[in-house]
């Protein structure tokens, strides 16, 4: 079994990303981390947990592995820009994904996969072009949607800033839906 280390270096670490890594992601703008909460708002799916932000990375609940979606890529293989990306919690075992209840999607970790692509913004290092690595500044999107994972606008309370949405349009190009990625040193 894999342990992680919290400890990241200054820039997310600059090393180029590989599937089953773990890594935090980081909110550009807020400048706190994507968790797995305890808590349940779901009507529908009982067994998935609210995904939210916390401002420490103080136990597993931010940590967050990356699979392969696709068959021709495999463990320990560099992620490439343009992949579809599974995203697990390792606290909760469940995947980032997007449900629909009460008329609207909303982000939650279940046991149904989301396939995630992303949009890389600024890279940390030159070096690994075409691939992911620590440091870089992306977005995350929904397959090859345009919509993307995204915290609420600042005239909401700081509350309501915590928690995550799943949003297309104008925030595509606003600092609340970017996120940096940074990797966890393996134990």
């Amino acid at each position: 079994m894999r342990r992680y280390s919290g400890n990241t270096a200054q820039g997310g670490g600059h090393r180029t990303l590989l599937y089953g890594h773990a890594v935090l992601l980081r909110h550009s703008y807020s400048g706190m981390y994507l968790c797995c909460l305890s808590t349940s708002r779901s009507s529908t799916d009982k067994l998935a947990f609210d995904v939210g932000l916390q401002e420490d990375t103080t136990g597993e609940a931010c940590w967050w592995t990356i699979h392969p979606a696709s068959k021709q890529r495999s463990e320990g293989e560099k992620v490439r820009v343009g992949d579809d990306l599974i995203l697990v919690s390792v606290s909760s075992e469940r995947y980032l994904h997007l449900s629909y209840g009460n008329g609207s999607l909303h982000v939650d970790a279940a046991f149904q996969q989301t396939l995630w692509s992303v949009a890389p913004i600024c890279s940390g290092s030159e070096v690994a072009q075409g691939f992911l690595i620590g440091g870089d500044v992306l977005r995350l999107l929904h397959g090859h949607m345009d919509e993307c994972l995204t915290v609420p606008s600042g005239e909401h309370g700081d509350e309501q800033r915590r928690t995550v949405h799943y949003e297309g349009g104008a925030v595509s190009t606003h600092a609340r839906s970017l996120w940096r990625l940074e990797t966890l040193r393996v134990v």
